[in-house]
């Protein structure tokens, strides 16, 4: 499951739902803020993190260190300490060092990782 929040991670909280139990089901849950991460990872489960990365997205799947991202189509820097984007591949909408507001570092092209 993607995608998980900290308003549905509190949603379920406030009707006194256990967390390990809802998500038991499936096989990993990949939280979309740091609040989600940490508590389904109180949960005991298996959990990863999704990243809306300006017009892209980086997956860190459960067990990794670093999010994943497609360095095959986006650069990744980091400037002032935040990172920010330029496409290689053609896009209708170009983008050139797109300052994202996301503070972290780039371990290697494809892989990144925050500073939460």
């Amino acid at each position: 499951m993607i995608g998980v929040d900290r308003e549905v991670v509190q949603g379920l909280d406030d009707q006194g739902r256990d967390l390990g139990e809802c998500f038991a089901p499936v096989s990993a849950v990949v939280a979309a803020d740091a609040d989600a991460e940490v508590r389904l990872r109180d949960a005991r489960l298996p959990t990863g993190r999704w990243l809306r990365f300006g017009p892209t997205n980086a997956v860190r799947a459960p067990g990794e260190e670093t999010l994943r991202y497609d360095a095959s189509r986006w650069q990744v820097d980091e400037e002032d300490g935040a990172l920010v984007l330029t496409n290689l591949a053609e896009r209708h909408t170009p983008c050139r060092r797109l300052a994202t507001g996301i503070r972290g570092t780039v371990v290697e092209p494809g892989h990144l990782r925050l500073d939460e």
